[in-house]
């Protein structure tokens, strides 16, 4: 296991449920990211108070810490200037979780259809996106815990005026810069803000184009630059392997384990 962070992994490893889940990771890994979806046919996989009482008592027991993904991008308005519905899942995502003391709740911001190039809808768009992260935020306990999650298809630098502006935490999502063709190390080098990054996202990408897959179609001269620069910059929050399913699952975390057991031979 890191030293300096935590690695974890997604509460979709199991096709069960949260606790099965958490149950099945603990000693594995380090964090579980609770993926949440509550949806307008009905469907939802907020935990009950119940399950919550559950999965505290496997993290006090089993040295296991949460992040929380919330359901939806983030959004102030609808279409027709009503709050969005974004913001009353995200409420009743944080408020059923709270008790877990997630070490981050890690949220996308809506971006579709806005023009980047146009300088005017940028700043709108960021207007409107701080209204939404401000009121995420006080449900959350703060700036802080709120970690906001670069996305693919957008500008590469499109959070930075949130950034600039708020000091909400970052959930830096690597795959989704592989996906996008950028050579992540690269970026990483080029005045990323650590001490801002809460959590690391890190997934494949297959052959055919997809994300969220085993790391095994990284090359591993690209897996060894990301790690080195964790290292170097003395990453401390959660590193998760955001993969579904345990194939995904035990090649991605074989291949961390060779990464990290090399960088600790090489004195890193």
């Amino acid at each position: 296991m890191p030293g300096k962070y935590r690695l974890g992994t997604t509460s979709y490893i199991m096709e069960a449920g949260l606790l099965e889940n958490a149950h099945y990771l603990a000693g594995k890994v380090q964090d579980m990211e609770l993926v949440l979806f509550d949806r307008e046919d009905g469907q939802c996989n907020l935990p009950s108070a119940q399950v919550v009482s559950a999965l505290k008592q496997a993290a006090q027991d089993k040295d296991l810490s949460y992040t929380v993904h919330l359901p939806e991008d983030l959004k102030w308005q609808n279409g027709i200037g009503e709050p969005h519905p974004s913001l009353a899942k995200a409420r009743k995502a944080i408020l059923s979780t709270q008790d877990l003391q997630p070490l981050a709740y890690v949220t996308h911001l809506d971006g579709r259809g806005v023009d980047w190039r146009s300088r005017q809808e940028r700043k709108t768009w960021e207007d409107q996106a701080l209204k939404a992260l401000e009121r995420t935020a006080e449900w959350a306990g703060g700036w802080q815990r709120i970690a906001l999650e670069n996305l693919e298809g957008f500008p590469l630098h499109y959070l930075d005026g949130v950034f600039a502006r708020v000091p909400v935490s970052a959930c830096l999502d690597i795959g989704h810069l592989w996906i996008d063709g950028w050579d992540a190390a690269a970026v990483l080098s080029n005045g990323v803000d650590w001490p801002r990054i809460r959590v690391v996202h890190l997934h494949g990408i297959a052959p055919q184009g997809s994300d969220h897959h085993s790391l095994v179609f990284q090359s591993h001269a690209e897996l060894v630059a990301v790690f080195d620069l964790l290292a170097r910059n003395q990453f401390s929050g959660v590193l998760t392997l955001e993969v579904f399913g345990e194939e995904d699952f035990y090649s991605s975390l074989q291949i961390v384990q060779n990464v990290l057991a090399a960088q600790k031979e090489g004195g890193q």
